[in-house]
């Protein structure tokens, strides 16, 4: 009987799912009441079933679900933030955030897909460095990054950004953070108004990469000597530990503001609404003017 039961909501959702489209707006709003009142992971049954789902599909499960994954999102967000910082810290949350860019669309785990890059890193020839990573990302990988004026929120999507080779330099960094990570090397953020660096050190030396100009590495002298008068503050900004939350807060800062120019209202509000509870939590002078560059 149980076995009959599960046949009939199996076929009840399938036929729900082809009704997404249709024409009636009556129709697809008693689609939605019906969707929404099965206690049921729809996108995990639409994938086991193999059932292709089409953009608009996607668009209207996302909007029927939207309460429930605000919801949910706003929790694991609460939670996110008791945890300590440090490279673990930036994937959850870089996860959290493609869950919500994504909706319902399916991709593969932004974690099992580091894994794969980091496996091919592995498998290059030559010395495991930072530096060798870096290249790796833009030359072995192909990876590149947006030019300026060209942002979009699909750019700091990190799981869209793998799997497409082509993201803000923002998420360049956040993907060479992670990778290094998996590969035993101490790399973090580095808070340069305006810029996309990644810090390293080597031998007593800081390096930064430069994830606006293909990877380019350069010592930190080499680039106060570009700063004149102000090297000294320089200095103090370069040398300033950057944690995860502040990267964290960087990113859903663009973020806010892309869906905000994208006309996603929706989007643009929660992701405000994980920006107000990160900054609650932070304790960094000026944020607002160091943080969202």
């Amino acid at each position: 009987m149980p076995q009959a039961t599960d046949t009939e909501t199996s076929s009840k959702t399938i036929a729900l799912l082809q009704l997404l489209e249709d024409e009636s707006p009556m129709v697809r709003s008693a689609v939605s009441q019906a969707l929404r009142s099965l206690n049921m992971d729809i996108i995990q049954f639409a994938r086991e079933r193999r059932i292709p789902l089409s953009d608009a599909q996607h668009a209207a499960l996302d909007s029927i679900f939207w309460d429930r994954h605000r919801q949910e999102l706003l929790q694991a967000w609460e939670a996110w933030l008791e945890e300590e910082e440090g490279p673990v810290k930036l994937e959850k949350a870089l996860h959290l955030l493609s869950h919500l860019q994504n909706g319902t669309r399916p991709r593969p785990s932004l974690s099992m897909a580091l894994n794969e890059l980091t496996d091919r890193f592995s498998l290059d020839d030559g010395p495991a460095t930072p530096a060798a990573l870096a290249r790796f990302l833009f030359d072995g990988l192909s990876f590149t990054a947006i030019p300026e004026g060209s942002e979009s929120s699909d750019g700091i999507n990190v799981s869209l950004v793998v799997e497409r080779r082509h993201g803000l330099p923002v998420s360049l960094v956040c993907i060479y953070i992670l990778l290094g990570h998996r590969l035993g090397f101490d790399i973090t953020g580095c808070n340069w108004p305006g810029s996309y660096y990644a810090r390293y050190r080597e031998d007593g030396v800081l390096y930064l990469v430069d994830f606006s100009n293909h990877g380019s590495v350069s010592t930190m002298d080499e680039l106060l000597r570009l700063q004149g008068p102000s090297r000294a503050a320089a200095e103090s900004v370069i040398t300033l530990d950057m944690t995860a939350s502040m990267l964290v807060r960087r990113i859903t800062s663009k973020l806010a503001l892309y869906y905000r120019r994208e006309g996603n209202a929706k989007n643009s509000m929660l992701t405000v609404e994980l920006l107000r509870a990160l900054d609650r939590r932070i304790q960094q002078p000026d944020a607002n003017n160091t943080a969202i560059c």
